[in-house]
Order: structure tokens, then C-alpha cells, then sequence
């Protein structure tokens, strides 16, 4: 969290072993950094509900280097298997429109499309679509068109891994 206004009002109760969180997380025009981003994410606005075992989100906007990302849905908070069943009705989706990016010796270029957030806050899972465009993979040769990314090891934000398909052309 670097500036913005937020307001927080939630309730713990339950077990260590399975807590229950109940409440409301209000933001409006917040800024983040985050060690696996070189830029901050801006004008983030929009709710997170807690119910019990999971995240609700009905909407959370903000911007990433002139480009813009939109989440929403729902999240469990541990892996328990009611919390997950209800958040798999309606998974976390984060639409990412133009985002610039540049991770240092990796990409750098556009990117598009709708990450698909499960499993947990504490373990989460990545899928959907990711696009590239407009960039340069920093790499010499690619002999495949399936990679995984693992995020913990890159970025050490705690991510089980990302799978995205990738088509290359005019290289």
C-alpha cells in the first residue's frame, strides 16, 4: 500500500485451524507496489467482501502503466472444500486491457486477456488466456509453444505456477 483511501471493517472468529471472516474492504484511488511489478498498480477503486470462507468481489478497478485491470468474482480463503465448491460457481477473473509491461530480462511489450484466479488466497492457482503483443521476449530461441511460468521462483509472490499458451510471429 503506498497512498489512497481505503476503509476496513471485518471480524475474526473461529478456529486457527479454520477462521471465519466477515466484512468489507473499501478502496478508492489506492496505489500498490508489488516486487513482481517495476511499476506501481494505480487508481485502484472497487469492494472486497469477506463471507466466512471466502472472497467476494464485485468489482475492484485499476491501472497498470496506462492500461487497465478489472477484477472480479469470488475466491476461497483456505482450501476447504465448501469454500471452494462455492467460489468455482463464479472464479475470480481479472481482465487485463494494454498493459505495458517490462519484467526485466524477460518481456517487454504489450500484454492482454483474463487471468482465471482459483484455489485459495493463501495457495492460488492461474489459468486463462494471456496475449503478447507489441513486445520482445528476451530469449534466444523458443522450440515450443506451451511454457510454464513458475511464479514463485521468478517473482516470489507466492503463485503455484501459470500456465499460458504463446504463439510467436515475425521472429
Amino acid at each position: 500500500w503506498v497512498e489512497g483511501q481505503g476503509s476496513a471493517d471485518l471480524a475474526i472468529r473461529g478456529t486457527l485451524e479454520e477462521p471465519e471472516v466477515q466484512g468489507v474492504i473499501a478502496l478508492r484511488d489506492a496505489q500498490f507496489e508489488a516486487s513482481a511489478f517495476p511499476d506501481p498498480i494505480t487508481n485502484v477503486t472497487g469492494t472486497l467482501q469477506f463471507d466466512r470462507d471466502r472472497v467476494v468481489v464485485p468489482e475492484l478497478i485499476g491501472q497498470y502503466s496506462q492500461g487497465r485491470l478489472l477484477a472480479q468474482g469470488e475466491l476461497a480463503i483456505f482450501e476447504t472444500p465448501s469454500a471452494q465448491r462455492l467460489a468455482q460457481a463464479n472464479p475470480l477473473t481479472v481482465l487485463l486491457e494494454d498493459i505495458d509491461l517490462d519484467l526485466r530480462g524477460l518481456y517487454r511489450g504489450q500484454v492482454q486477456g483474463d487471468l482465471v484466479v482459483t484455489g485459495s488466497v493463501l495457495q492460488p492457482e492461474l489459468g486463462g488466456t494471456i496475449g503478447l503483443s507489441n513486445g520482445q521476449v528476451v530469449r534466444q530461441k523458443f522450440d515450443m509453444q506451451t511454457y510454464t511460468v513458475d511464479f514463485g521462483v521468478l517473482y516470489k509472490t507466492g503463485f503455484r505456477s501459470l500456465n499460458f499458451a504463446m504463439s510467436l510471429r515475425n521472429y
